[in-house]
Parts: C-alpha cells; sequence; structure tokens
C-alpha cells in the first residue's frame, strides 16, 4: 500500500477538523422523483412500498411503459425517447421541475445503455442523454462537477455538501445524479427481499452507528488502486468521529460493520455483519453486469445486509492505466460523506470522479448519520373542519436553530413563503375545493443540511364542492387477481369523476351526486400499498379531490 507519512495523516486530519460539517439529513423526500415502469408488477410494488416507507409525495411518483425488450439494455436513442423524456415532460407538466434534485429507478429498468463503449442507466441520466464520445468513456476523463476529490494522493480534498448546494451552484450545468432501488431478477434479489432490504435502510436514519468501516487491503490490484486513499479517509473518519480500521485481514463473521471497501472478484468468504444502513463497495469490472456469472455482483452485499453497492455495467478499463480504472469507482471518501450525514445518493456522487459507467443500488435517502429535526405543523384554525378564506399554519420546531428556514408544499408543489419564517398564510380561495396535503419542512443552515417534515391533510371548501371515495373491502386483504368495488360521488354540477392512484388515472366516468359503484382491477392500480382519490372535473376547470383510500393490493 502506498505509505502517507505521519506528518500527511495529522494535515488531514487538521484540514477536517476545520471543514468539519454539521450531521444531517440531506437529500429529502419531496427532491426525489420516483420512475416506475406501469408494464411490470414488481417496478410498481417495490415504489409504491418505497414511496410510503419514505412519504415521496404522490407528486414525485412517474410511471412511463418500458417495452419488455428494452428490460436489459436499450440503445441511447431509445433511453432518450422511451426512459429519459417522458419523465422529464412528467415532471415539467407536474411543475415539479424546480426541486427535484435526484432520480429513483424502481425496478426492471435497462442497465446497459449501448453506448461504445456501454455506460450505466444511472450514467445516462446523470449526463441528461447527452453523451459523451467513446474515447472519454473509454479513458474516464468525464469529470464529474460533483466529485469532491481527491483525485491524487497531492491533492486537498474539497468539503461535503448537501446537493442543494451544488444545484445553486452549477445551475443549468447541474448533472441529474440517480440510483437504482434494486435489481430483481437473476443474479439479483427477489422482490420480497428486496422490500425487505428498503425497509432495513429506512429503519436505519439516525441510529449513528458506532460499528466501524474496514478498509480492506491485498495483494490483489484491484485492491492496491485506491489503497493510497485510505490513511486519508482514516484521518478524516476519526474526526467525526467514526471507528475505522485498515487491515489484509478480512473480518470475522460475527464482526458488525458500517462499511466495507475492498477489491476481489469473488466474495466467497465472510465479510463479517453488515449493519442496517450500511455501504459496501468493492471494486470489480463486472459487479454491475448481471448478464454474467463472472464475478461478485453488488448484489450479493445488499443480500447480505447492506442499504446500497455499486458496480460497473462493463469493463471499467484497462488495469494498466490504473488511475482510469478507481476513478469510475467510489474514492475512500464516501464513507465520510455519509457520516457527515449525507444521504447514500449524495455520499456516492461526491466520491465518484466518472459516474458513467458505475451503477449504484439502493435506498438513495438512507442516512444513518442524519439528525432530523423534529417539526410539528399546528393549523391555527381548526383543521378537523373544512377551511374557507384565509387560514394560517405554523410550522413549530422542537428546537429552532439560528438561521433555519422553512419551506411549505401544496400536494407536492412550492407554496410562496418567506423562506426565514416559520409560519404561511394560505388564501384558500386561491385552490379548489377537496383535500389537499400541506407539507412543512425545516432546513438548517451549513454546508450539509438537516431537515425536518411534517404533514397535514386538510379540505377547503368554498364553493361546496366535494369528491367522495370508498369501500367496503379491508383495506389490506385486497388480491392482485380479484376486481373489487368502490363507491363514488361528486357534488351537484360535476361533469365527470376519476380515480387515481399517485396522481396517475386508472378510470373516469360521468359524475353523480348519488353514490355509484365502480369495479376496478387491482393489477391497473399495481401491487403494494397506494392512496387512491376520487377526481371530480367541473366546466370551469375546477378538480376536486377525495380525501385518501388507503388501500393494499397483495399478490
Amino acid at each position: 500500500m502506498a505509505a502517507m507519512n505521519a506528518s500527511r495523516i495529522a494535515w488531514f486530519a487538521a484540514l477536517w477538523t476545520c471543514v468539519l460539517a454539521p450531521f444531517a439529513s440531506a437529500l429529502g423526500p419531496h427532491e426525489l422523483a420516483i420512475v416506475i415502469n406501469r408494464n411490470s408488477p414488481d417496478s410498481i410494488e417495490i415504489a409504491h412500498h418505497y414511496a410510503r416507507l419514505r412519504q415521496i409525495p404522490s407528486s414525485n411518483l412517474i410511471y412511463i411503459e418500458v417495452p419488455p425488450d428494452l428490460r436489459h439494455t436499450a440503445e441511447p436513442d431509445a433511453f432518450r425517447a422511451i426512459i429519459y423524456e417522458p419523465v422529464r415532460q412528467q415532471l415539467e407538466e407536474r411543475h415539479l421541475t424546480d426541486h427535484i434534485l435526484a432520480w429513483a429507478y424502481s425496478a426492471d429498468f435497462p442497465n446497459h445503455i449501448l453506448t461504445t463503449p456501454q455506460i450505466s442507466l444511472t450514467g445516462a441520466t446523470f449526463v441528461r442523454g447527452e453523451f459523451p464520445d467513446s474515447n472519454t468513456i473509454a479513458r474516464g476523463t468525464y469529470f464529474s462537477p460533483l466529485f469532491r476529490g481527491p483525485n491524487r494522493p497531492e491533492d486537498a480534498p474539497k468539503p461535503t455538501f448537501s446537493l442543494q448546494e451544488d444545484a445553486v451552484r452549477l445551475r443549468d450545468r447541474m448533472p441529474l445524479p440517480a440510483m437504482l432501488l434494486t435489481y430483481i431478477g437473476p443474479r439479483g434479489l427477489s422482490t420480497a427481499q428486496a422490500i425487505d432490504s428498503l425497509r432495513r435502510a429506512a429503519a436505519a436514519d439516525g441510529t449513528q452507528p458506532r460499528d466501524p468501516v474496514l478498509f480492506h487491503v491485498s495483494g490483489d490490484v484491484r485492491s492496491k488502486l485506491r489503497d493510497w486513499q485510505f490513511e486519508a479517509a482514516l484521518a478524516e473518519l476519526k474526526t467525526l468521529p467514526l471507528p475505522a480500521h485498515i487491515s489484509s485481514n478480512a473480518p470475522a463473521p460475527t464482526q458488525a460493520l458500517s462499511g466495507l471497501m475492498l477489491g476481489t472478484p469473488d466474495a466467497s468468504e465472510p465479510w463479517g455483519r453488515l449493519q442496517p444502513g450500511s455501504l459496501v463497495d468493492n471494486l470489480t469490472s463486472f459487479g454491475g453486469a448481471f448478464h454474467t456469472p463472472e464475478q461478485v455482483k453488488l448484489t450479493h452485499w445488499i443480500r447480505l445486509g447492506a442499504a446500497a453497492s455499486a458496480g460497473t455495467v462493463a469493463e471499467p478499463g484497462s488495469l494498466e492505466i490504473p488511475v482510469i480504472l478507481w476513478g469510475k469507482f467510489p474514492n475512500a471518501r464516501l464513507f465520510a460523506h455519509y457520516a457527515r450525514g449525507c444521504t447514500i445518493l449524495e455520499s456516492y456522487y461526491q466520491s465518484v470522479l466518472c459516474p458513467l459507467q458505475l451503477l449504484p443500488v439502493g435506498d438513495p435517502l438512507c442516512a444513518p448519520w442524519g439528525r432530523p429535526i423534529p417539526l410539528t405543523l399546528i393549523g391555527l384554525e381548526d383543521t378537523k373542519r373544512p377551511m374557507r378564506g384565509e387560514v394560517n399554519f405554523l410550522a413549530s420546531a422542537l428546537k429552532a436553530e439560528p438561521g433555519m428556514n422553512y419551506l411549505y408544499l401544496l400536494n407536492g408543489r412550492y407554496l410562496p413563503a418567506k423562506h426565514s419564517t416559520p409560519g404561511i398564510r394560505l388564501d384558500t380561495r386561491t385552490f379548489a375545493d377537496g383535500w389537499h396535503e400541506l407539507h412543512a419542512i425545516a432546513y438548517s443552515p451549513g454546508p450539509v443540511r438537516r431537515q425536518g417534515h411534517a404533514r397535514l391533510g386538510i379540505v377547503i371548501d368554498n364553493v361546496g364542492r366535494t369528491a367522495r371515495i370508498a369501500s367496503d373491502a379491508a383495506a389490506e386483504a385486497i388480491s392482485y387477481d380479484q376486481p373489487f368495488r368502490v363507491r363514488v360521488a361528486a357534488s351537484t354540477g360535476a361533469a365527470e369523476i376519476a380515480i387515481t392512484v399517485h396522481e396517475r388515472e386508472i378510470w373516469r366516468g360521468a359524475a353523480a351526486e348519488d353514490e355509484q359503484i365502480v369495479e376496478l382491477k387491482p393489477s391497473a392500480i399495481g401491487p403494494g400499498p397506494a392512496p387512491l382519490h376520487a377526481v371530480a372535473y367541473y366546466a370551469d376547470g375546477m378538480q376536486v379531490r377525495s380525501p385518501p383510500l388507503a388501500i393494499h393490493v397483495k399478490r
């Protein structure tokens, strides 16, 4: 391993004492779009579970149709036409582009985009479908503007930031970070395993783990390519503090680990006990290439308990040019970004120099070292009754911090409000009658943001219009294979009424004041937990939404 003398280690430690960011919960659920393959029950089920786990706004769930022949690979033009552009257009039509910072793909998307050489689905998304030339991909000379360094032993690293800070800094040059929630299929996970891994990762948030990170060194060239980074990463982690050590010995099967970085094509021996929220990064050529049995896959580590892992989808470079190969994988500072409170997605993209061929998989919002701000949303009027005229709300933090900012969303869209004040006044006459979700967010100051979230369902009634949906079926016992019935109704004057799931319409018909029975196919909704809404349409353009009917379709 490349030696680093004591003075250099001390220099890194002193540097990180100065730039240490506050512990935080950085990227928020309102800033993440979930992309779903409507043609795949697995994709829908995993996304619906994840949306409930993470309280992703319904507006942020984007359904597109991916043909079966694109489940594994896609040409660049097909990626743009069938995946990237339809998602981008839906986000624009839903007025979400002002705050979506990243995408998360559910299952059954093409991992390989057939450029020459191939890049990953997330790499294609990162460059927004504007693909670099073949030489740039092969040699790894596309340098991510999110990379925080260092690129060489003599370079100084840059401080950790939340993704929002990069969006402000880069503006129209901001790339689009993305992750895959899971990979389903041969050498991957089952749907049940994928959902369980996402649950485990979500439960790790804020737990402040103290189990160590292990940097494993060996004679394998895959390990040697990054070993110059380990001493500096160790010094940085000691300032956080997070235990870490460097060893040529594999951990015992019972040793609890918060993270593991290694380089091996074979993982047959035990590699410790991966704790909830842990990250594993293994440098090997085909960790994300599921079509071949060659080398250990990234899903191996998720199956063993990791919240996320990553691997390249094609040979990432010549072993004769080491800087090209390691630059397509995370720098050892991956764990330092994570320990400062960044989410998994933010930690990956700050640590990868050239992310075009890398496929990161797992829970993008997992943040074990985050410390969310306890927040309560209070209505200064009676929120149990329909609201009329001007109403006031207050976001109350258990312990307010100097410089804290506040943001409000209504049904997932930004509301104008003074960012420095916790209160907001709404003129409900500027919104449609019916049910709405008000979402308050508090941000702490600093390069890595802490966040607090509070949500409140309210009903507006200024002109006497309503929509209703109900069902006699048990909400938790709807069979995927058996139609079930709901009852819908709208107030006088509605022309049509529709039923939606996460803002996707699944039925529409003529409206009636009296309840009418509608038979729904659960397959049209998709498996997993989901909210159904009735939406009444009026001649003047008003769309009135009912309170949600929570259901769970089971396969």
